[in-house]
């Protein structure tokens, strides 16, 4: 199987890149001229260049992986999460309806649940609060036009990833790499790390379980879902998530210093029964071994 990947440089292209998970034929696409890939289009809205792509490669696949999670730009939220993702679906459409686009969505699309939520599934009505949600929402609407018109085109919405490699720009990545920071230094006088509130409750997902995942629908035949939650249906505590890398580090845990604020705790986790009666099984994960090996 040949396939296109997008967002190479990203955390979750990383980790495909690095280990493979059974993919041998892959190409990889950028808009970003200073990016090392094998193609590069001139913006995410070079369809031109796009269809030449696709017809000089012929993909069974590409794997849309690029996206903007923190931005102070409105536009380019949705250049890159909306516009990108159309240049690559209205390429499939012009040139080949058979190559399977599979992108990636997030549990931001489904918007904030209070502490007493029910499970999010794939059928909910999405309210997303942050740009970020409404632009992969947006994605995720004009996946289902095209899907409608003869494009194989299918969101995946994965919940909170974690994982080897996730930088400190996201709690754990800052976390894990602080941790580390305090087990190598040989200073008595230690800072504490500085965190926002850590009582709200999120559905963590490995992000080589992941990939795997990806993999798994990319290799699927017949593929009739256009939406799929890849989460494990598990709320966990954030605090007690963090608490945990302090244990495993073996650093004292008053060495964090956690936000007030004044607010309810939200609870963020998705309905796996759709996974479940796609793969016949629930998504393995188990903190413990993730945490560790983000700490090396």
């Amino acid at each position: 199987m040949r396939v296109i990947v997008t967002g190479t440089s990203g955390f979750v292209g990383k980790t495909l890149l690095e280990q493979r998970f059974g993919l041998n034929d892959v190409l990889t696409l950028s808009t970003n001229s200073t990016t090392s890939t094998d193609e590069t289009l001139r913006s995410e809205y070079d369809v031109e260049t796009c269809s030449l792509i696709l017809k000089k490669y012929q993909p069974d696949a590409i794997l849309h992986l690029a996206g903007v999670m923190k931005s102070e730009s409105s536009e380019e939220y949705f250049r890159v999460n909306l516009h990108y993702a159309n240049t690559l679906l209205a390429s499939a459409r012009e040139y080949n309806t058979s190559t399977k686009i599979v992108m990636i969505g997030t549990a931001a699309e489904y918007g904030v649940q209070g502490i007493e939520s029910e499970p999010l599934s794939e059928i909910n009505t999405c309210a997303p609060i942050s740009q970020y949600g409404l632009s992969k929402l947006a994605q995720t609407k004009l996946g289902l036009w095209y899907a409608r018109n003869g494009v194989q085109a299918i969101s995946c919405r994965p919940f909170n990833l974690i994982g080897p490699g996730q930088n400190d720009s996201f709690l754990l990545g800052k976390t894990t790499e602080y941790l580390k920071g305090v087990r190598n230094s040989s200073s008595n006088k230690l800072r504490k790390l500085q965190l926002g509130f850590l009582g709200d409750y999120r559905d963590f997902v490995d992000v080589r379980n992941f990939c795997d995942i990806l993999v798994r629908i990319l290799n699927e035949d017949d593929m009739n879902v256009k939406i799929l939650n890849i989460c494990t249906g598990k709320p966990t505590l954030i605090r007690d998530t963090v608490k945990k890398a302090f244990e495993l580090a073996k650093v004292p845990w008053y060495l964090c210093q956690e936000q007030e604020v004044n607010r309810a705790p939200t609870k963020i986790y998705g309905d796996t029964e759709l996974f479940k009666s796609m793969f016949n099984s629930e998504l393995n994960f188990n903190m413990d071994i993730v945490l560790s090996d983000m700490l090396g």
